[in-house]
């Protein structure tokens, strides 16, 4: 169906594309996510361990603070899809200084906190990766932009779609 691109119709087009189905997240993603996990708690533990060498700490602790540098890492590369910024970095710094504090509580293991977390981090640019648009089709004024990786698209009117139209049009898409 093509229809009259508008700042409305980008928005949509936008949560479409960031959208992970009807059941919840796709499988790839799933994969990651507990990729993530896996390794953070790896790296948590690896920190820990050349720290408080007297002592053994067990917990997912290190995995959990892991998926909190992942979430800092999707939104520092995400940042310009995001609409409401500087109240998701903030609240995302809040918990991550809140848990923090609770670390240093005594026979908690900070060590730990802070490897997964900085694993997490840094495993988050590499595997939680930014969504790509770009077009697929044009036919005359009408346009197809689809997600790359994925086969679902959108068909656009652009009355004067020439191709630095379309590339300023996915870059708004992209940041």
């Amino acid at each position: 169906m093509a229809r009259d691109v508008s700042q409305e119709d980008m928005e949509e087009l936008l949560e479409d594309k960031l959208e992970f189905g009807k059941d919840g997240m796709n499988n790839a993603l799933k994969a990651r996510i507990g990729l993530l996990y896996i390794m953070s708690g790896f790296g948590g533990s690896l920190l820990s361990s050349l720290f408080t060498a007297s002592s053994i700490s067990v917990g997912a602790s290190g995995a959990l603070f892991g998926l909190l540098g992942g979430m800092l890492s999707e939104l520092l590369t995400n940042w310009t899809i995001y609409a409401n910024k500087f109240a998701a970095l903030l609240t995302l710094i809040f918990i991550i200084v809140i848990n923090l504090a609770v670390g240093l509580l005594p026979d908690v293991d900070n060590f730990a906190h802070i490897g997964g977390f900085v694993s997490g981090f840094l495993l988050g640019f590499m595997l939680l990766i930014r969504p790509q648009f770009g077009w697929s089709s044009q036919e005359g004024s009408n346009v197809n932009l689809s997600c790359e990786g994925s086969s679902r698209t959108h068909s656009y009117f652009l009355p004067d779609a020439t191709e630095a139209r379309l590339r300023e049009l996915c870059s708004q898409l992209c940041g």
